[in-house]
């Protein structure tokens, strides 16, 4: 399999609960239904009984695995895209979140207007509007580790 530099899915954070889906657990639960057959309903509980057992381990797992992903995102902003809206230059970039929302972080620049003649093509090679764009982001992205680092207890 070849290196994946700007990863977006992990193991456990796409099983686990997010606020905007059930685990998959629970959905796989869901779906058995009514069961009827005593075989079926001795390995339903069994299984219930092990993952309820496991849940928090799993959780944590998810919260590691969010880390994982958002240091290895901050390690590689090859990808950054500049973007205008009206007279604001916006960047983005690829940035693991595990709350059902974009894989990504977008800042607001600078106006365009403080770049007469240049397009957002030109800012791309403009070295000092590069670095504010580093700055901006690294610093969001700083701010979602840190916040996502009291969710994991380093042992």
């Amino acid at each position: 399999m070849g290196k994946i530099e700007n990863l977006t899915e992990g193991v456990f954070t796409t099983i686990v609960e997010t606020p905007n889906r059930k685990s998959l657990y629970e959905q796989f639960i869901s779906s058995i239904g009514t069961v009827k057959d005593p075989l079926l309903n001795e390995l339903l509980n069994q299984y219930k009984e092990i993952i309820y057992e496991h849940e928090e381990v799993f959780n944590q797992l998810s919260s590691i695995e969010e880390l994982i992903l958002q240091i290895k995102n901050r390690g590689n902003l090859d990808d950054i895209k500049l973007y205008q809206v009206r007279d604001y230059v916006y960047a983005r970039t690829t940035f693991f979140k595990n709350n059902g929302k974009k894989n990504d972080v977008r800042v607001i620049v600078d106006k365009l207007s403080l770049y007469p003649n240049k397009t957002i093509e030109d800012l791309y090679q403009d070295e000092l509007f590069m670095n504010k764009v580093f700055h901006k982001i690294m610093n969001l992205m700083d701010s979602e580790i840190e916040k996502n680092m009291k969710d994991v207890i380093l042992i």
